[in-house]
């Protein structure tokens, strides 16, 4: 009887670790979950700021201080829309939303343009200042960069999808 007392036991006390581990992995499942949603819902309200800045020139330039000063009202506004293109392409590749064949049809497409190559000229310096600790940035930043630096040799078109 007493053995058949120890067995029980065991077996309380397996169950009981198991409960606590599977505890453990949701808790940290959910604080991950949570970091995301925080994350993604930061990026939405950035896109809704530079929208702003997309709108009003004069609003745009209050959020970015000296930078923009010789540009005009248009290159201002531009700037803004690519930025809220930017975050969008950005908040889809945390998501995993994009592939990265999509990301880099993007990054190809958004630096086609003049607008687009002046964005990431002014853009780019900050955004790898930023990269520390953030794998998914850092491989957004890098692929941005190389079709910056493409553009710069051949500026053309984007590829024609076939």
């Amino acid at each position: 009887m007493e053995r058949f007392s120890l067995v029980l036991w065991d077996i309380a006390a397996l169950v009981l670790a198991s409960s606590a581990i599977v505890a453990v992995v949701a808790y940290v499942r959910l604080a991950a979950s949570r970091k995301q949603d925080t994350r993604l819902a930061t990026i939405d309200k950035q896109f809704q700021l530079m929208l702003a800045g997309a709108r009003d020139a004069e609003l745009g330039r209050v959020m970015t201080g000296p930078r923009f000063a010789d540009a005009t009202d248009d290159q201002v506004k531009q700037h803004f829309w690519i930025n809220a293109w930017m975050l969008s392409i950005e908040a889809q590749w945390r998501s995993g939303m994009l592939t990265p064949a999509h990301l880099a049809l993007s990054a190809e497409y958004l630096l086609s343009s003049e607008a687009g190559r002046r964005y990431w000229e002014r853009a780019r310096e900050a955004r790898g200042q930023i990269l520390e600790g953030d794998r998914k940035l850092a491989e957004l930043h890098v692929v941005f960069e190389g079709a910056y630096e493409v553009g710069l040799t051949n500026p053309v078109a984007p590829r024609q999808r076939s």
